[in-house]
């Protein structure tokens, strides 16, 4: 009996370290965001500590940028890659041709935007920030590749590859910020430089293992570009706003609040999206899993996935919310005690935005990416102008509520849309027998 549970964790260790299928490569990818997390956390602990409020708020507004327009910019082109690759798997190279010729587009287009855009909303802001701001805005060609590389290794199951794009730029961003401050001492603008370069290494490894593997064809790239963006488009719309909806806060507290009020804000926020992990994880292989098969096992996948999600999620928040305060107190000090009210609203946007994601992979499977994008397009409508009414009347604690208020709108049109229109049944979030020999049989 002994041996015979030992053998079967052996199994189970040893598929997940190889991520040989979709359960594994799920339970792979959780184990490598908790990684992350609890690199971000000690990250965020450093910066927080060092720089102080003021300065964890000039850190935020130089980095992002980078972040914010890569994302925008390649919006849709990840999930086209990945239902592009599932049905036509012998065409890699020429795929990856075209997402070179849209990298580069978006890399210009990125650092052309950049230069308007800063310059408009910071103007609260010194001089000095906005001149470092605008330089830092070119180092988004790193995210634009790392984000477009990524599918290619997922659609091939290759989860350990996919993974390790994830785990390294945070444990490289690492290592380098514990460098600067042991040789020259920690400023917004190096930490800055830590953070934005931190994918480069990563990167280029990712680079050669797709030329080797597949190559790189420019052949076929007008066809692919078509192919590409024909999805791209529908889906990319949904994604560009859940961006805006991420970023909507933090866009509009830098053009609303001062430096150190900023600072509370996103100590509290990078606390609270602990929860994303869990989405994160199950996102990525839920939306491979899904592609290509038949209704019901999309169905299927929907219910263990959102139970899951449901249950994961309640392990997390609740400890968060008992010892939220302790532990911003006594990690990042009594400077950062402000954050507290403000973490324990954005704990429970966290978990309704999380559930919600996980369940809208399923509309994508159906080839509903247009609902998704009403989702969110109404969700971060409501969003935004709740957060220009409720941040002057009632402080970061408004911004808190309205993001609450905008991720309930999104979650009422995803269920609904599935449970209505789609046909498709409510999740119990009971585990039952089902759950566990599900489980069972995929490890």
């Amino acid at each position: 009996m002994i041996a015979r549970v030992i053998s079967t964790l052996g199994s189970v260790t040893q598929g997940v370290l190889s991520g040989r299928n979709s359960l594994h490569g799920l339970l792979q990818g959780l184990v490598c965001q908790i990684m992350v997390q609890g690199i971000n956390v000690l990250t965020g602990v450093i910066v927080a500590r060092l720089l102080g409020p003021d300065g964890r708020g000039a850190f935020v507004v130089m980095t992002l940028w980078p972040q914010l327009l890569s994302i925008l910019l390649v919006a849709g082109l990840p999930v086209a890659t990945i239902y592009n690759l599932r049905h036509h798997p012998s065409e890699s190279a020429n795929t990856a041709g075209a997402l070179v010729v849209f990298g580069a587009i978006g890399v210009l287009a990125g650092g052309l935007i950049g230069q308007l855009l800063i310059p408009a909303v910071l103007t609260r802001w010194p001089a000095d920030v906005v001149a470092t701001s605008k330089t830092l805005i070119w180092f988004l060609f790193i995210n634009i590749f790392t984000l477009l590389l990524r599918p290619c290794f997922l659609v091939k199951g290759d989860f350990r590859t996919y993974n390790a794009l994830f785990l390294g730029p945070p444990a490289t961003y690492l290592l380098l910020l514990l460098l600067v401050w042991g040789t020259v001492g920690l400023t917004a603008l190096n930490a800055s430089l830590c953070l934005l370069v931190s994918g480069l290494p990563v990167l280029t490894w990712g680079v050669t293992k797709v030329i080797s593997a597949n190559g790189i064809s420019f052949s076929h790239v007008a066809i692919w570009l078509k192919r590409l963006s024909s999805f791209a488009i529908s889906a990319g719309s949904a994604d560009a706003l859940v961006v805006c909806f991420n970023f909507a806060d933090r866009l509009l507290l830098a053009s609303l609040v001062k430096p150190g009020e900023l600072g509370l804000y996103v100590v509290a926020l990078s606390l609270a999206r602990l929860l994303m992990l869990v989405p994160s994880s199950v996102s990525a292989v839920l939306l491979s899993s899904m592609s290509g098969t038949e209704r019901e096992h999309i169905e299927e996948l929907y219910h263990y996935s959102v139970r899951f999600g449901f249950w994961a999620l309640l392990l997390l928040a609740v400890p968060l919310l008992a010892l939220g305060h302790v532990a911003i107190v006594t990690v990042f000090g009594q400077d950062f005690a402000g954050a507290v009210p403000v973490f324990r609203i954005l704990v429970v946007d966290s978990v309704v935005n999380c559930l919600t994601q996980i369940a809208a992979q399923s509309l994508m499977a159906l080839r509903k990416p247009k609902v998704v994008s009403l989702s969110e397009a109404a969700g971060t409508t409501v969003a935004i102008t709740l957060l220009l009414v409720l941040t002057p009347t009632f402080g970061l604690e408004g911004t808190a509520a309205a993001l609450v208020y905008g991720s309930l709108t999104r979650a009422s049109v995803v269920f609904g849309t599935l449970h209505r229109r789609c046909g498709v049944k409510l999740p119990s979030l009971l585990p039952g027998r089902a759950d566990v020999a599900f489980i069972r049989n995929r490890l």
